[in-house]
C-alpha cells in the first residue's frame, strides 16, 4: 500500500492564513463591501455548494458538477499549476473523472466562510477504473463564490493514500 504523508496537517492554520491572502483580485472583487465573517449565512453558503458539488461526484456527473461554476471560473486542482479556465475546461476536468472513477465517496467540514470565500477540509474515496485501484484523498479547498452562487474561484489540494 502506498501512503502519502499528511505532511499539511500542522500547518493547517499557516496554510489557511496564505490562501487567503493569495485570493485574486477576481476574489476580492467578489467579497461583500462589509466584513461579516463567519457569520451562518456565509457557512450555509459554503456547506451548501460544497454538498452539490460531492453529490455531483458521487453520481459521476460531470454536466452537475460544472453546473456550479460561472462561465469564467478558474479551477485549480493543485494551488500552483496552472489553472483551468472557463466552464469547458472544468467540464473535460469532470468528464475525465466520471470515466476514471467508481464507487466514489465524500465528506466535507466548512472549516472558514467569510462573504463568499470559504475555507473547506474534504475527504473522498473511490476506486480506480480500470485498475481497481482503492484511493483516499484528504484534502483542503478555498471556493469563491459570485453573487448567483456559482463559483468563480476554486483551489484545492489533497493528500492521496492509495493501494
Amino acid at each position: 500500500m502506498k501512503r502519502t504523508h499528511l505532511w499539511w496537517r500542522p500547518a493547517l492554520p499557516a496554510m489557511l492564513t496564505l490562501l487567503m491572502m493569495l485570493a485574486t483580485p477576481q476574489a476580492a472583487m467578489a467579497q461583500p463591501a462589509v466584513n461579516d465573517c463567519g457569520t451562518a449565512v456565509d457557512r450555509v453558503e459554503a456547506s451548501g455548494w460544497f454538498r452539490q458539488i460531492n453529490s455531483a461526484w458521487e453520481r459521476l456527473d460531470a454536466a452537475a458538477a460544472t453546473a456550479l461554476f460561472a462561465d469564467n471560473a478558474e479551477y485549480r486542482d493543485y494551488p500552483f499549476d496552472t489553472p483551468l479556465r472557463g466552464r469547458q475546461a472544468i467540464r473535460t476536468y469532470w468528464n475525465d473523472v466520471a470515466r476514471g472513477q467508481r464507487d466514489v465517496h465524500t465528506s466535507y467540514e466548512v472549516l472558514s466562510a467569510c462573504g463568499h470565500t470559504s475555507i473547506v477540509h474534504w475527504t473522498a474515496s473511490f476506486v480506480r477504473v480500470p485498475s481497481g485501484q482503492k484511493v483516499r484523498l484528504d484534502g483542503i479547498a478555498e471556493i469563491t463564490l459570485n453573487e448567483h452562487g456559482k463559483a468563480v474561484l476554486f483551489r484545492e489540494w489533497w493528500d492521496r493514500e492509495q493501494h
